[in-house]
């Protein structure tokens, strides 16, 4: 619900993307969705740093929901949508850690004006900080790297800032790097680049209109042509580099920046020194020679810095070999650190404060990590980041998956027991003569620009004839060897950045591997600056903080640094771009879109064939793909092509089809609200009108998460469940949801856009009387069969697409000929005769002759056409003024009663909610269902508390005292870091009995006693009561295992995702890859087997926990207990279980009617006990307003219903599921469910003990999986292993029934890596 105190802007602009884009491309989809500060929140990316600016690993959410939910799903597939064999999945926990590190730095935009106001702006899109991204190289998810295919930085041509399409962003009056910089470059004799007026370069970025007029500087210009250096312009040709560009018109000064082509640089490399002097502070680093890092300053034979600057712009930075030949040509040589120390300025280098290239030669080596990742190492330098074991780690790509793991050669052991090995570089050439097209494709990794681009250095060789699959260009037209440059033709879709768009993909010809003793990766290519580039004084580099141990290093790049800091914010829209591509242009992504797209215009199960054809033309840009003049543009990813694949194929189209059980899908509740406004023709009336539909649990705007409203994979209990199909909208036909659906959509029949009860609108926005699409209009007389039919047949066209069938259609007719006339003039009498209810036989009115109605004389108010109620039932005299009698209505009042009812009861129909045919098969009978009765046993009851989100619980139970070295509070204290709990926030319980003296059942524990957070006290206090147990470390497990053992265990797939975690755990068959029947289902299967009675309830929704094959879960209203439904008050439920009451040949639609059939028998029956036990025996205790007490309330009420008298009672045995949602703490710890949470479980405790039940009801306190003991620098990510709870009065006396992890190092038995844990035990100790 949207309202002025909240963000209505937000929420429509981040929606705007999808309808900006919908026959578009879906990579400016994935791109928009990418920088949204909307989705930055919503998935908690938003203000995400790397660990070199937080010492903490980066959040994981947007890593893994992107490809899990819009790229390419979790399971490799063929590009129809079947699962590849063996079934892979498309990634693992690896990739989701390499992949949060490319989405960090992401933050607001800057708050502007004409949009709704906050400190930052959540309209516009996200801008990246480069200096909190994380800067280290990144696997993809084929172990290749994501900066493969892109061009080496050292490669780019002379002069690259002239090149073709050569990009300069506007900054107007004031340069990056400042005016006060430029005053003192300027005075020093040392200024900004800036090209002469009557050069190329000068006349692009000024832009004028026409030639000689005033400049219009462009916010974004692009060259459009290779441009050379002006004859006049003498520094032009020297030129390594260029930021800064000066345009002065007028006298006024205007600046540019120049952005660098997307290129990569490798992250080992034999390197020197780059030393930065910045007043009484300095730092050297090991920087690349061959990329432009750094600045000049030159030195005389006696070793002091010349005073002369060679030098030609301010702030130059060149490559080491410029450098050195510009010292050399002056007569100088290189200067060593020493002697730049205290000598850096405009007089002897490029600035002060920059870093200059010293002639030292430096080295990097390697930290291998037990999992095979490596941490750069440079002995001697200052860089924080190329320290000994940090976390600044990266994945290389091993060579056959072989990595050091002890001593050699290369390798030796530091005093802390990591690995550190020297490297050496093998650089060859990959072919000698031209290769084959998959030749090239499959062995060439390094990019190349276009050979065009360096100006007639290089040659073409072979394959020189237009749309050749493969050139060879070689430098000076030499032999094939590492500089050769090959082009490999592919579709323009595909096309990756790489120079000119002519169609190739080019590759230099070469392969650089590194090497320690018999191992080796390539060498991995980063777009991020790393060692030299980033250069910041010892005082800048300061660390800002000590968290647990850790340095936190302030990464903060002062202002006259600002041109690095620019470098880095594009070199990190360049890496993102390369992610968003790999994801992009993976083989899993036609099929998973074509899929969802199908799923949601079409059909819940498209065959294989339907998602091959929407996927070739998704992936061929083109419907058909093999017609000329087909559907779209012809580039991969267009969703013109896709839409119409989708719309336009047989499978789409085919009436046959719609016959198929499984074809088509049950409608959402938002199209069906549609539906119904478009039919009665309802509008609104003016801009204050809502329409809400967060009751029907599809409020526009306002999805309960990432997931949606519902599941694309999600299966529901019954027939489709028994056929193994799919039916996403179904998760949202629960008995609540279908109760206040058919209540607001009744409301709009009988009240148009009204703020009556059970409305879906607010405020003036329309009335009954706007019907303009009355499918009685233009009849006169009274409402006759014949007109019934026609308006029938009116209203099957508009709200059932034409598809009612026969027998329904003879069930409404029948239902509404009470209300009809022999004959459009025919005359009723008048009556006047008093009536009361219905009675017995439902008749339409008691006492009422053939076409009169009920009201009140009083207000000559209408009743429900049913008939009305008064005095108990009792006839009331005619005299009577005030009492209900009988009337005539006008025939206008006559055939508008009609129209309401036929279409309210074409709402109940089966047709109405699903897009195939119904196909009536036979009678079903009446309302299946009804309340088990009478039982012999004694009473139990089970409650499970769903944690939902991945609950936090290291924070849940902390080690206290007694504890092992590897578990004492300061070790967790250590590992958590911020998001620790102080001893000061907790409350101890002790375990019983001790560590030493442990009974088989209560496993030995690493402490003899522990810390629970004061916001679960209420927990604490039942554990030191003896009405508590715990189950530490325990998740989804096929069977147990160490870390030790992880190679080759087997283990769930994506045990940390959360649809997966939640079926795992309710099902507790993880080696399953699909729905099954729920642990409490099966257990009130068993229990009916064994002559009991039992009942499983959901609130709010049917959780996979209670699906059984006997027993039938009722889902309760949170609220209410159990939702009325206001149509039974204006027809008998015979009408309405007539329209059901014939089974369906569509699975869709009996799904759909067992399940309002069954509601409404819960309905009559539970409601009318609810109602009772609430006045006869209402609950002992007041709980509070919240979401989960009210669940707890309703729960406790069904339980009282065992007293309805003293031999009645509902069940044996009762089975509630419950949940609590916000437990997903990727941004932040604060779990603003958690203390109403911890109150409502005091209250329900207190609740039972007054029912004398709570010895006999066990509270499962439970989540889908743990999450990370390390902080993100926000919250935590997701884990595995996590500590639960089980309470109730009959608990084994304050045991824990798993075992806590004996130490929470890294590195300890159950450790997974990235602070994820291996569960001790499966969920099964829980239940079993």
């Amino acid at each position: 619900e949207l309202s002025e105190e909240q963000d209505c802007e937000m929420f429509p602009k981040y929606m705007d993307m999808f309808v900006a884009n919908a026959f578009g491309n879906y990579r400016d989809v994935l791109r928009e969705v990418s920088y949204s500060a909307h989705q930055g929140m919503y998935l908690t990316f938003l203000n995400s740093r790397s660990y070199a600016a937080q010492a903490s690993l980066p959040d994981q959410n947007y890593a893994r929901e992107i490809m899990q939910l819009f790229s390419i799903g979790l399971a490799i597939t063929h590009q129809n949508g079947t699962i590849a064999a063996p079934q892979q999945a498309t990634y693992d926990t690896k990739d989701i850690v390499t992949f949060a590190r490319a989405w960090t730095g992401f933050e607001n935009a800057p708050a502007r004006g004409g949009v709704e106001q906050r400190k930052f702006s959540y309209n516009d899109p996200m801008v990246i900080n480069g200096t909190a991204r994380d800067a280290f190289p990144k696997l993809d998810l084929f172990d290749q790297y994501i900066g493969d295919r892109y061009p080496l930085c050292s490669d780019l041509p002379r002069q690259h800032f002239l090149m073709k399409g050569a990009k300069y962003v506007y900054q107007g009056a004031e340069p990056l790097e400042g005016d006060e910089f430029t005053a003192a470059a300027e005075a020093a004799g040392l200024g900004h680049y800036a090209p002469p007026a009557e050069s190329q370069l000068y006349i692009d970025l000024c832009a004028a209109a026409t030639e000689g007029g005033a400049c219009e500087f462009r916010a974004v210009a692009k060259l459009p042509s290779r441009r050379t250096c002006h004859a006049s312009d003498m520094a032009c040709p020297q030129l390594d580099d260029v930021t800064t560009v000066k345009i002065v018109t007028g006298g006024v000064a205007h600046y540019y920046a120049y952005v660098k082509p997307a290129c990569v640089k490798l992250a080992l490399f034999a390197g020197h020194e780059v030393f930065l002097d910045d007043e009484d502070a300095s730092a050297r680093q090991c920087a690349d020679p061959s990329v432009p890092v750094a600045g000049v300053a030159c030195c005389n034979a006696d070793g002091t810095i010349n005073a002369a600057s060679q030098c030609k712009l301010a702030h130059e930075r060149v490559a080491f070999a410029t450098m050195e030949t510009r010292c050399s040509a002056a007569g100088l040589q290189v200067c060593d650190a020493a002697a730049v120390a205290g000598n850096v300025g405009f007089a002897t280098a490029c600035a002060p404060r920059q870093a200059v290239w010293a002639a030292a030669p430096c080295r990097l080596e390697v930290q291998v990590w037990e999992d095979g990742a490596v941490g750069l190492v440079a002995p001697g330098m200052d860089d924080p980041r190329l320290q000994l074991s940090t976390m600044n780690t990266f994945y290389p790509n091993w060579a056959g998956g072989r990595f050091p793991t002890a001593l050699g050669t290369d390798c030796a052991t530091r005093a802390d027991g990591m690995l550190v090995c020297n490297v050496e570089f093998e650089r060859t050439a990959v072919f000698s003569a031209a290769p084959s097209m998959d030749e090239a494709m499959a062995q060439l990794a390094v990019g190349a620009f276009s050979p065009t681009a360096y100006d007639g250095e290089y040659t073409c060789q072979s394959g020189c004839e237009a749309d050749a699959e493969v050139s060879v260009w070689t430098k000076g037209g030499g032999a094939v060897d590492t500089s050769t440059i090959i082009g490999v033709k592919v579709p323009t879709a595909e096309t990756w950045h790489s120079g000119d768009a002519d169609g190739y993909q080019y590759y230099r010809n070469v392969r650089e591997v590194v090497k320690m003793d018999e191992f080796e990766f390539r060498n991995a290519p980063t777009f991020m600056p790393l060692s030299g580039e980033m250069m910041v004084a010892n005082e800048d580099m300061m660390v800002e903080r000590v968290d647990m141990g850790r340095p936190v290093y302030n990464m903060t790049v002062p202002p006259q640094r600002k041109v690095p800091a620019f470098a880095a914010e594009y070199a990190a829209r360049h890496e993102t771009e390369a992610l968003l591509d790999h994801l992009f242009f993976h083989p899993n992504a036609p099929a998973f879109i074509a899929k969802l797209m199908i799923q949601r215009l079409v059909t819940s199960n498209p065959s294989p064939r339907y998602i091959q054809v929407v996927a070739d033309a998704y992936a061929t840009g083109k419907y058909p793909p093999a017609a000329p003049t087909g559907r779209g543009s012809g580039r991969y990813g267009c969703m013109t092509a896709l839409l119409a694949a989708v719309l336009l194929d047989r499978e789409a189209r085919s009436l046959t089809l719609d016959a198929d059980p499984g074809h088509g899908a049950m409608r959402e509740p938002l199209l069906k609200v549609l539906k119904v406004m478009r039919s009665q023709g309802l509008a609104t009336r003016g801009h204050e009108a809502r329409v809400g539909l967060r009751e029907l649990g599809q409020e526009v705007f306002d999805t309960p998460s990432i997931f949606g409203f519902y599941l694309p994979t999600f299966i529901p209990a019954g027939p489709l469940e028994d056929a193994g199909l799919t039916s996403p909208e179904t998760e949202l036909a629960v008995a609540p949801l279908m109760f206040d659906m058919m209540n607001r959509l009744g409301s709009l029949v009988h009240n148009g856009l009204s703020a009556e009860s059970y409305s879906v609108a607010n405020g003036d926005v329309g009335s009954v009387g706007d019907l303009a699409m009355d499918p009685a209009a233009g009849v006169t007389g009274w409402p006759t069969p014949a007109l019934a039919e026609a308006v029938l047949s009116k209203l099957d066209l508009t709200l059932a697409d034409g598809r009612l069938a026969a027998a329904t259609r003879s069930a409404i007719l029948a239902e509404v000929a009470p209300l009809l006339y022999e004959s459009s003039s025919e005359a009723p009498e008048v009556d006047r005769a008093a009536c009361f209810g219905m009675g017995a036989a439902n008749s339409l009115e008691v006492n009422c002759t053939r076409g009169s109605r009920c009201v009140d004389a009083a207000s000559n108010a209408w009743k429900p056409p049913r008939g009305c109620v008064k005095d108990g039932g009792e006839a009331v005299m005619e005299n009577d003024a005030s009492a209900p009698c009988c009337v005539v209505p006008d025939m206008a009042r006559a055939r508008l009663d009609v129209v309401k009812a036929l279409r309210e009861l074409v709402l109940f129909a089966p047709e109405f909610h699903v897009t195939n045919l119904r196909a009536v098969r036979a009678a079903r009978g009446t309302s299946e269902g009804g309340m088990p009765r009478r039982g012999d046993a004694g009473y139990k009851a089970v409650v499970m508390v769903n944690m939902k989100g991945g609950a936090d619980s290291w924070n849940h139970l902390i080690p206290a005292e007694g504890c092992e070295d590897g578990a004492t509070f300061e070790a967790y204290a250590r590992a958590r870091g911020a998001v620790a709990v102080e001893r000061d926030d907790v409350a101890e319980f002790m375990i019983t009995p001790d560590r030493g003296h442990a009974p088989s059942h209560s496993p030995t524990q690493p402490c003899a006693s522990f810390y629970i957070s004061n916001e679960l006290s209420s927990i604490a206090e039942m554990f030191n009561a003896g009405d508590a147990a715990a189950f530490p470390n325990i998740g989804n497990m096929i069977h147990p295992f160490t870390s030790a053992e992880k190679a080759t265990a087997a283990y769930p797939e994506h045990q940390s995702s959360h649809n997966f975690g939640q079926r795992h755990l309710q099902t507790l068959w993880p080696q399953v890859d699909e729905t099954g029947k729920g642990v409490l289902g099966r257990l009130a299967d068993g229990l009916k087997r064994e002559g009991l009675k039992a009942n499983v309830y959901g609130v709010s929704e049917y959780p996979t926990i209670l699906r059984a094959n006997d027993v039938m879960a009722t889902v309760l209203d949170y609220r209410e207990g159990v939702k009325g439904l206001a149509a039974i008050e204006r027809y008998p439920v015979t009408a309405l279980e007539n329209i059901l009451s014939d089974a369906s040949a569509s699975l869709f639609a009996e799904t759909y009617a067992l399940d309002l059939l069954r509601g409404m028998g819960i309905s009559l029956e539970l409601r009318e006990l609810i109602s009772v036990a609430k006045s006869d025996s209402p609950v002992a205790v007041k709980f509070k307003s919240d979401y989960f007490a009210k669940q707890l309330e309703t729960i406790a009420t069904i339980m009282r219903l065992r007293h309805k008298d003293t031999n009645e009672r509902l069940a044996d045995r009762d089975f509630f599921a419950s949940d609590v949602k916000g437990f997903d703490t990727h941004a932040s710890m604060y779990q603003e469910n958690v203390p109403p949470m911890n109150d409502a479980l005091a209250l329900f405790k207190e609740e039972l003990i007054a029912q004398g039940v709570w010895a006999d009801t066990v509270v499962a306190v439970v989540s889908e999986f743990g999450r990370t003991l390390q902080s993100n620098g926000r919250g935590t990510d997701h884990g595995w292993g996590g500590h639960y709870f089980a309470l109730g009065g009959a608990i084994l006396d304050r045991v824990m029934l798993s075992q806590y992890p004996e130490s929470l190092a890294a590195g300890n038995t159950q450790d997974w890596g990235n602070g994820i844990f291996i569960p001790k035990w499966g969920y099964e100790v829980l239940w079993g």
